[in-house]
């Protein structure tokens, strides 16, 4: 019997490690092949950087790293149903393995997935329960989902442990700005400042703070202060910008603008509010490309389309103003703003049914839109309902709305 078990167990071993020997040749091909998707990533070659990913997936099935790598672009590209399947496949071949929890979470957060992110996060602490940088992550993402109560208490929890981390006091100190504590913002930032007096980030977020109390002067001078200490602070000037313009200084305002899109030529609110100050000027042109940039640079701006409507009707170009009021109200359905304006160019071409139902749905999302009463009135008038008409105006007049005077005065007074 003895003979017998020893070359049974000499077949086994031997075709362990025959086993493991492909095993091993597998993973290196399959580790050519993802050093090789890396280069295609920073080469901007997302498509060659997938197909690479799948080809060592192919080779070594039991890879959870290629699944992760696959997933990561995926969830880059907004192919999230894919970005899912993969994250899954890799945490069920590597269930120990935080950074695939992390970033799932991550790409969790970019699908609004807050409470599913959370979850991941706090199967990654379960692994590394003293790990920082995800209680960190995880507070976020409880600000993310309003859960503001946690996401303090996660803070809490980290300033206690490291009560010298700058960064830590700078982010709870905005989550209690951001919940107009302002009194324990301040004692948060001024923390921070006293660890790190070079905190631009520390200086800016104390310009907030100020700025939001209405402490106008103060502000800019923290926010001058953060400039200083790091001079291509963009998000510094453009929040000097606001201050420079509640201070009524809207020049200064406008120069911190072009400050702060010379620094970074992507920043998206810098345009828009530049566009605003503009048309303040008087430079309706200037205004217009600014809302083209801001478009252009993010498509679904709703606000934009709507404030480029406005400048192209100031300028005359109302086939254009009319387009851009129709995709505000398509993107922002639920803003009574969006289809007042929309009512109020339709007014324009003569097309008076049309905007008494814009200015009904105004009314219906906000009971109390004086103008919009005032709009519909005057489209009413315009239909011939002058009974119905001026029943609005009195409604608006009544709201407080004075320019609704002038109508009654032209066209209702011998009806009251």
């Amino acid at each position: 019997m003895k003979k017998i078990v020893l070359p049974l167990m000499l077949l086994l071993l031997f075709s362990s490690n025959c086993f493991s020997q492909r095993t091993s040749a597998a993973r290196q091909s399959a580790l050519v092949l993802l050093s090789q998707g890396d280069n295609d990533l920073r080469r901007s070659d997302v498509e060659g950087a997938i197909k690479k990913y799948t080809n060592a997936i192919l080779v070594d099935p039991s890879f959870a790293e290629a699944y992760m790598k696959r997933a990561n672009v995926y969830s880059r590209i907004m192919r999230s149903t894919e970005a899912l399947e993969d994250y899954n496949k890799a945490i069920q071949l590597n269930p120990q393995s935080v950074i695939i929890y992390d970033a799932r979470a991550k790409a969790r957060v970019l699908q609004t997935d807050y409470e599913g992110a959370v979850k991941d996060i706090d199967e990654a602490l379960k692994i590394e329960p003293t790990n920082q940088d995800l209680l960190e992550e995880r507070a976020y993402v409880k600000e993310l989902k309003s859960d503001f109560g946690n996401a303090m208490r996660d803070y809490d929890s980290i300033i206690a442990q490291h009560p010298n981390d700058t960064l830590v006091y700078i982010k709870r100190g905005k989550l209690h700005l951001q919940l107009k504590n302002y009194a324990l913002a301040t004692a948060d930032i001024q923390k921070a400042i006293l660890l790190d007096p070079n905190s631009a980030i520390g200086y800016d977020v104390w310009g907030l703070i100020q700025y939001q109390e209405s402490n106008y002067e103060q502000a800019i001078n923290f926010f001058t202060k953060a400039i200083s200490l790091k001079p291509n602070f963009a998000v510094a000037y453009f929040n000097r910008s606001m201050a420079k313009k509640a201070a009524e200084d809207l020049e200064g305002a406008l120069k911190d603008l072009d400050q702060a899109i010379a620094i970074d030529q992507s920043y998206t609110m810098a345009y828009f509010n530049r566009a605003i100050a503009k048309k303040q000027l008087g430079d309706l042109n200037g205004s217009k490309t600014d809302y083209d940039k801001t478009l252009f640079l993010q498509d679904d701006f709703a606000d934009a389309f709507l404030n480029r409507g406005v400048t192209n009707k100031m300028l005359g170009e109302y086939g254009l103003a009319l387009s851009d009021f129709k995709t505000a109200v398509m993107l922002n359905p639920e803003n009574p703003k969006m289809h007042n304006a929309l009512g109020n160019i339709r007014v324009m071409f003569g097309d008076y049914n049309s905007a008494v139902r814009d200015f009904d749905k105004a009314i219906q999302l906000d009971v109390n839109f004086s103008s919009a009463f005032h709009n519909r009135g005057l489209a009413k008038i315009l239909l011939h309902k002058t009974d119905e008409g001026c029943e609005d105006l009195q409604t608006a007049l009544r709201m407080g709305y004075d320019k609704a005077s002038e109508l009654i005065g032209g066209f209702c007074e011998d009806r009251n």
